[in-house]
């Protein structure tokens, strides 16, 4: 819901030549964004079979479900702040760095599973990969972008 709100509101803007306003919506999105799934990131690392409990209680999944919960909750953040970050490029008609971005960590992240899985790393490596690669993508679209801002 933010996602789409922020885009027309983002092309509404630029289409009338208002980066201050962009630079704003952006800011605001970001807090609101980052705020709400910080709770919810919160509330799997406290207690992981609130949500994991839905789908089983084989304790196995249970544990390695709990385990990728509390690595890659805390970057959840992060990841709806590259949300944001995504439909302001895309208000702005510029969705391909974005595009580009996802699919670059997309690729390192699958390499890195299948290399750790070949040198018989624990499963954890991977979520921590996972996790790395959130936080860097979001900082890499939001710096991009906070330049690309200022640069016109």
């Amino acid at each position: 819901g933010v996602g789409s709100a922020l885009l027309t509101l983002v092309g509404l803007a630029a289409g009338a030549g208002d980066l201050t306003r962009v630079t704003a919506l952006l800011s605001r999105a970001v807090t609101l964004v980052a705020a709400m799934v910080s709770v919810i990131a919160l509330l799997l690392i406290w207690r992981p079979t609130l949500w994991l409990g839905l789908f089983t209680n084989e304790p196995e999944i249970l544990a390695i479900g709990g385990q990728y919960l509390r690595i890659l909750a805390p970057s959840y953040p992060f990841l709806g702040v590259s949300m944001a970050c995504s439909f302001t490029f895309q208000g702005l008609g510029r969705a391909v760095f974005p595009l580009v971005l996802v699919a670059t960590r997309t690729a390192i992240v699958v390499a890195a599973a299948v290399a750790f899985a070949q040198l018989g790393a624990p499963v954890s490596s991977v979520f921590v990969v996972m996790a790395v690669g959130n936080v860097a993508s979001s900082m890499i679209l939001y710096w991009r972008l906070r330049s690309l801002l200022a640069a016109v």
